[in-house]
């Protein structure tokens, strides 16, 4: 859920004129003029439960005037289309090691924000939550504060403390425009004060999204892939889902086990295990005792692919305010 945002519906008023006849002399020009009333509704759409619903089309509304339909124009308000965003990366423990991979992030927020108006702040954090960058629209101030993220040597992963902190700042944007976090970290919290409850509540009041990002991405020799996603709302920090396939073809396994330690992540199919261990940068398929060695692919260099030819997305919305963007 996020801000509520008006929508205007311009009803174009249609005047009907009689037959008329024209008296006097016929090699006069005659000019006739008349005008159309453009009426203004605001409107606002909302499910049975009270949530707004956005991306409706014109040809979903019906106006009319003593019970004729009128032509009308849908035209949303500046704002709502509009995104509020914070990244929010974790500097410390194993995400120390995995620095390297940030050097695409600018271009996954570019992507993200799109040409829609948009303020995006950037927040690293360990222990303790440090807002490197404002809210800015600025390309280059944005740059500036992905460049500032840098490992922080904390032993600490406070993430619900994060996501509260960033949801804090979110809720003091005084536009109306749509709140989403960015989130990547690891899977685990270690050290927050605050509960997974007292975080989801205040998503709630703030009208904020957080978005699910690409997790894992590898392949073997022969062109398949093994890809896997984690939805990072903060109940469910082990959410997560694994396809494997081909292209286009990727099939969505059943879940049977999920380990995650400081050696790296299992995840346990009924096909197989897809074993990673990611400081190390080495992931393998196990299935039936046979070991396959994978090529790990960075899920930040190949967010396109993801989005785009894997395929694993497509017809589904991300639950993300960027879905009608």
């Amino acid at each position: 859920m996020w801000n509520p945002s008006p929508v205007c519906i311009l009803a174009l008023s249609t005047l009907t004129l009689p037959a008329l006849t024209l008296h006097g002399q016929q090699q006069n020009p005659y000019s006739f003029s008349t005008q159309t009333n453009l009426v203004t509704v605001p409107t606002q759409v909302t499910t049975q439960q009270g949530d707004f619903i956005y991306g409706l089309q014109g040809s979903q509304f019906v106006v009319t005037d003593n019970g004729v339909r009128q032509r009308i124009r849908l035209e949303e308000t500046p704002e709502q289309t509009g995104l509020s965003l914070i990244v929010l990366v974790q500097c410390s423990r194993a995400a120390a090691l995995e620095s390297a991979k940030l050097a695409g992030l600018s271009t996954m927020i570019e992507d993200i924000t799109g040409a829609a108006a948009h303020e995006v702040a950037v927040v690293s954090y360990g222990t303790k939550p440090s807002l490197l960058g404002n809210f800015t629209s600025d390309p280059e101030k944005l740059r500036a504060a992905v460049s500032a993220i840098k490992p922080c040597n904390e032993n600490g992963a406070a993430t619900f403390d994060a996501v509260e902190y960033a949801t804090g700042l979110l809720g003091e944007r005084e536009n109306h425009y749509r709140r989403a976090i960015l989130l990547i970290s690891e899977t685990r919290d270690h050290g927050s004060h605050a509960t997974p409850k007292e975080v989801i509540e205040e998503l709630g009041e703030t009208n904020t999204v957080v978005n699910a990002v690409a997790y894992s991405l590898a392949r073997d020799n022969t062109g398949k892939y093994y890809y896997v996603d984690n939805v990072r709302e903060p109940e469910h920090s082990k959410n997560f889902r694994l396809w494997a396939g081909n292209k286009g073809a990727m099939k969505l396994q059943k879940m049977t086990n999920v380990v995650s330690d400081s050696e790296g992540d299992i995840f346990s199919t009924k096909t197989g295990s897809l074993r990673l261990i990611l400081d190390k940068h080495e992931t393998t398929w196990v299935a039936n005792e046979k070991k396959t060695k994978l090529v790990f692919l960075d899920p930040a260099d190949n967010h396109i692919m993801i989005y785009t030819d894997l395929g694993v997305y497509t017809g589904e919305p991300l639950g993300t305010p960027c879905d009608d963007l």
